[in-house]
């Protein structure tokens, strides 16, 4: 009998453990969140070694050729509509992954040294995504829920939304984990003895842990079935006890470092018995290192003693053939009706384009679909999975419906496809009137992370020109990473290196601490992608000198204007977006939205105030006169032809007659000679004034 181990998880669950590659360390949580649930229940190291002594003489029942073990799987995609709401297709890839190397099918098992070739391991697990939910309807086993606790998760996500752990491996997709502070965890597992904490049962990992061949989720659920890190407990007497509870893995010296190689290192000498010493096993997918091809016999064995229901620590009833007709996981339903169910490849689409429905019908098997698709063409389908083209904007309805000799079943989703204007605006320049008719009915639209929430509108409570702009409330939102955006009609961006974007804007931060920001952001595919082209963070955003306490409401001196390039965008049709991200500041405004080519600056006076430049033009110093202007702080700016800002600096205005300074053009970051001008704002006035600078 293995005698129990040590536990030293303080020190095992700070080293590091990459989980793909070296480029993008991700360490494992699972020893550090063990020993947190051994602080608070030392009663677990009990069902710890009841476990090890049944595994230790297990031996698994003979199973017929091609038999499986089934574990029925949910995954739960926390997000708030950022990067962590990972699409399907990740998903599937990730879960293919997942499968192949339970069952020694991943193509680079070639590549797994030749000491431990005959020690690789089929499993015989197969992991299958639910089809029926815990209220008997049918699912595609991937569930998406609008999540705060995504970007610092741990077992908060889980107490959000959890399937009955009994029946279901719960995986949930997170942001970021947050465990003792530490946010480079790629993910973390429960043991199966875990047993007084099986509301928390289950696997969460990052959102960049679920691409393609990541193996992150193969090591956590190589936990979830019992498995120890192979280096566990360090180095011992092979006829003492070995270090993870399983014998054909080598003993491994507990580890400080990163292992980026698969080398022969050999960390234990006495880890088998004198002459058939063998190296570490880098190999290993539950070793630290991007290294993971295997596992092994030992393992497998390990593994499959917590789905056998004589272990008093099991997860037996997940496998039961009674469980996997409860998930809708089996591979042949018979006397039953179908249940009507599908998905769509895009919901929101543009005018003009198609989308392609897939229907997961499930419980019994259809004979027959029929599809009706109102505003689609075809409006009628009898296909199992057809292609519908949406010629004219709006909101339809998509109805399905399944039968064979059992029954019928149908299923209704209003409002299910969104269609937007698909062909662009013919102006161009393309100018946003503000001050009349409604923005949504020119082909505007309006998103926000929480669906039905008040996000940007038009008002009059402030504006740079007309009588409306657009406004956002953030005064009353104290709330942080919440999005709020702004999305154009289509547009034609036939020159990108000439097309300018413009528009005035006005913010004020409510404490030193507020972290909004403001991203522009392009879309050339109707929506499904975006690339950033301008970031506005906090510090650039304000157009006022100090934090506002109280609801900001801009005064005509208060407010900037923004130029964007599109130099690195392709020319073509495309959407912008203005994306407003919440960190508990003040209210946003934005008016005189204008997109085309830039039709440049002007000069603008102020019925009392006086700027004079001289001389003009200049080539080395500029002599500035003000006059007839409030004491007290200002600021110069320094715009190019278009409004580009290229300097800012804030001066003293000691009296209301006659200020005088001299600026080095020079060192205002100005590159070429050419028109440029230069802007005066103080506290109750605002003039710019033209320079001509010479080389």
């Amino acid at each position: 009998m293995n005698l129990i181990k040590p536990l030293n998880l303080l020190v095992l669950f700070l080293l590091p453990l990459t989980l793909i590659s070296q480029e993008d360390e991700k360490f494992c949580g699972t020893d550090e969140y063990y020993q947190d649930q051994l602080d608070k229940n030392p009663e677990l190291q009990k069902l710890e070694q009841a476990s090890n002594d049944f595994a230790e003489d297990y031996q698994p029942p003979m199973t017929k050729n091609g038999q499986k073990y089934i574990i029925p799987v949910v995954f739960h995609v926390m997000h708030t509509y950022g990067p962590e709401n990972v699409d399907k297709e990740k998903i599937l890839a990730n879960f293919q992954t997942l499968n192949e190397d339970y069952q020694k099918q991943n193509s680079d098992t070639q590549f797994v040294r030749n000491q431990f070739k005959s020690l690789i391991a089929d499993h015989n697990i197969e992991f299958r995504l639910a089809r029926l939910d815990p209220q008997g309807n049918c699912t595609d086993g991937i569930k998406r829920h609008y999540s705060e606790n995504t970007n610092s998760a741990n077992d908060n996500v889980k107490r959000e939304v959890q399937w009955d752990p009994n029946r279901y491996l719960n995986v949930w997709i997170v942001g970021t984990i947050n465990r003792g502070g530490r946010t480079n965890i790629g993910g973390y597992a429960n043991y199966p003895w875990d047993k007084p904490y099986k509301d928390n049962d289950g696997i969460v990992i990052i959102a960049r842990s679920v691409d393609g061949g990541d193996r992150t989720l193969t090591h956590e659920v190589g936990h979830y079935l019992g498995l120890y890190h192979p280096f566990q407990g360090g180095c011992k007497q092979w006829n003492i006890n070995s270090n993870d509870e399983v014998d054909d893995t080598p003993m491994a010296k507990n580890r400080d470092e990163i292992i980026s190689s698969c080398d022969g290192r050999n960390t234990c000498d006495l880890d088998f018995p004198q002459g058939q010493d063998k190296p570490d096993m880098l190999d290993n997918f539950m070793d630290y290192t991007p290294c993971g091809r295997m596992f092994t016999k030992g393992q497998k064995t390990r593994s499959l003693s917590y789905l056998d229901p004589n272990n008093a620590n099991n997860r037996a009833q997940m496998v039961s053939q009674s469980n996997l007709a409860y998930t809708g996981v089996l591979d042949t339903i018979q006397n039953k009706k179908p249940l009507a169910y599908f998905d769509t490849e895009e919901k929101e689409i543009c005018s003009g384009d198609s989308t392609q429905f897939e229907q997961f019908t499930c419980q019994g098997i259809p004979d027959s679909f029929k599809w009706y698709f109102q505003g689609g063409e075809p409006n009628v389908s009898t296909k199992a999975n057809p292609q519908v083209l949406y010629k004219d904007t709006g909101s339809y309805k998509v109805t399905l419906v399944v039968a064979n000799e059992n029954g019928k079943d149908s299923i209704t989703l209003k409002n299910h496809v969104n269609v937007i204007q698909g062909k662009p605006v013919s102006s161009n320049p393309f100018q946003a009137n503000l001050d009349s008719g409604n923005l949504k009915a020119k082909g505007w639209r309006f998103e926000q992370t929480i669906p039905g929430d008040t996000g940007w509108q038009l008002s009059s409570k402030a504006s740079s020109t007309g009588t409306q702009s657009l406004y956002l409330n953030n005064y009353n939102l104290d709330r942080e990473n919440l999005s709020y955006s702004v999305i154009t009609p289509k547009l034609n961006l036939y020159e990108p290196q000439r097309i300018k974007l413009t528009f005035n804007y006005a913010y004020a931060s409510l404490s030193n601490s507020s972290t909004d920001k403001m991203t522009i952001e392009v879309s050339n595919d109707c929506g499904a992608t975006w690339k950033s082209v301008a970031n506005m963070f906090n510090l650039i955003l304000k157009t006022t000198d100090n934090p506002v306490s109280e609801d900001f409401v801009p005064t005509p001196n208060q407010w900037e204007q923004q130029v964007v390039n599109f130099n690195t965008v392709d020319s073509g049709q495309i959407f912008l977006r203005f994306n407003f991200i919440t960190g508990k500041g003040n209210n946003i405004y934005m008016d005189n939205i204008r997109f085309g080519y830039p039709v440049g600056m002007a000069e603008r006076d102020d019925q009392q105030g006086q700027l004079r430049l001289y001389p003009n033009p200049v080539q080395g110093k500029l002599n500035l006169s003000i006059s007839n202007v409030s004491t007290g702080n200002a600021q110069l700016t320094v715009r190019n032809m278009v409004g580009q800002e290229l300097s800012r600096q804030n001066v003293q205005l000691n009296t209301s007659t006659e200020n005088n300074f001299k600026f080095n053009v020079e060192n205002l970051n100005i590159q070429d000679a050419g028109v440029y001008f230069l802007m005066l704002k103080t506290e109750d006035s605002r003039i710019v004034k033209k320079f001509n600078y010479v080389k």
